[in-house]
């Protein structure tokens, strides 16, 4: 138990816009007594005025750092229509291969994370992706069909979140074995994973054509200031749909962000306008103690 009036130190902020009316989350990593903990705020700007606190839980320090890889419209973020990509693009789906199957070691492979939608989308003669650890998120039952029928496949690992596959792959034997991590769908993985703080790369295509679609990349879509998270590490000049693909004049580019340091992040703030942001209104539930700190 702590002693009466000590706090947790700050660690970071983020203010991250949701896909409701005028809401938003906030993340705040705090540590105590040499742990790290993560407070995540669900703050809505409504009548009342109402901050609830939804979660409370420690950051592995262990977790693997993990990359996205995505394809999307531009400027409408669309990332898939009935479970589907709604374009073909044979070089695109090359560069997809190369990207997650390349290994500066010959003895290690690569995983990629997808969520069950995602495993089922894969033509079945294709699953699992060929030289890479398939990693499939369900929330099922360990003891239901679904999650039996994933394990009888040869070089499938079934997780039931994002932390748990993180943790898993920082593990033995898979800690030995793969090199490099990546996540390619679907839309909630997309949404869970842009939230992470282990990821680090972003391998992103630009689609530049107007093509309908029920998925979209809502993080890209509804947080204005993501660019200010993350800066362009490379891109490619712009390239051309080719006749074979059936998709008319279709132009793409590949670009790959990296997150920034958190020095770039920091803007120096006058220390009332920070305390009163970094406050949060109540807390409902803290594992070291019983009471508020705040």
């Amino acid at each position: 138990m702590p002693k009466k009036g000590s706090k947790p130190t700050l660690v970071q902020n983020i203010k991250i816009e949701s896909l409701y009316m005028s809401s938003y989350l906030k993340i705040s990593c705090f540590k105590f007594k040499k742990k790290n903990f993560k407070l995540l705020f669900f703050l809505t700007n409504d009548i009342l005025r109402y901050r609830k606190y939804l979660c409370f839980f420690p950051v592995n320090p262990f977790m693997r750092n993990f990359s996205i890889i995505v394809a999307a419209t531009f400027p409408s973020w669309g990332i898939g229509s009935k479970g589907e990509l709604p374009w073909k693009i044979a070089k695109e789906l090359q560069y997809f291969k190369k990207t997650t199957t390349t290994t500066t070691n010959d003895k290690k492979k690569n995983a990629v994370i997808m969520g069950r939608k995602t495993w089922e989308s894969i033509p079945p003669k294709s699953r699992p992706l060929k030289d890479r650890l398939n990693v499939v998120l369900t929330k099922s039952d360990p003891d239901s069909s679904v999650v039996q029928s994933l394990k009888n496949y040869e070089g499938v690992l079934v997780c039931g979140s994002l932390d748990e596959a993180l943790e898993k792959l920082s593990s033995p034997p898979y800690n030995e074995e793969i090199e490099q991590v990546f996540v390619i769908g679907g839309g909630q993985i997309y949404t869970v994973s842009f939230l992470h703080e282990k990821l680090e790369h972003i391998y992103l295509t630009k689609i530049f054509k107007d093509i309908g679609c029920d998925t979209f990349l809502d993080h890209f879509r509804n947080h204005k200031q993501w660019n200010e998270e993350w800066e362009e590490k490379e891109c490619s000049v712009l390239l051309k749909a080719e006749e074979k693909d059936n998709m008319g004049d279709l132009s793409y580019q590949y670009f790959q962000l990296q997150r920034k340091q958190k020095q770039q992040l920091e803007q120096p703030k006058k220390k009332s306008e920070e305390s009163k942001e970094l406050r949060p209104q109540k807390i409902f539930f803290c594992p070291f103690s019983k009471k508020t700190f705040f």
